[in-house]
């Protein structure tokens, strides 16, 4: 996400609201998941959502590192409560 950075000098640019994360997985839920299951499985993880749900059902999980990721990516493979993994 950017906002406007108004400097006073008559420029208008852009920078980010927020670092992104250094590791994202887009990941779609499955309908019957729970939201306890969910927290459950983020904190077995390690993960925490930073964007999500959006319109069509994605939560972007960030992880704080690649390694985390890789880790949280064969975990999230593996439940039931996971649709996909991107």
């Amino acid at each position: 996400m950017l906002v406007p950075l108004l400097t006073g000098q008559g420029e208008v640019g852009y920078q980010p609201l927020s670092e992104a994360p250094a590791a994202v997985l887009r990941v779609p839920f499955a309908p019957s998941a729970t939201e306890a299951e969910i927290r459950a499985l983020l904190g077995e993880i390690g993960a925490r959502v930073s964007d999500g749900p959006s319109a069509v059902g994605l939560w972007d999980l960030a992880f704080a590192d690649e390694k985390a990721l890789s880790a949280g990516r064969s975990r999230l493979e593996q439940a039931p409560t996971v649709e996909s993994v991107q």
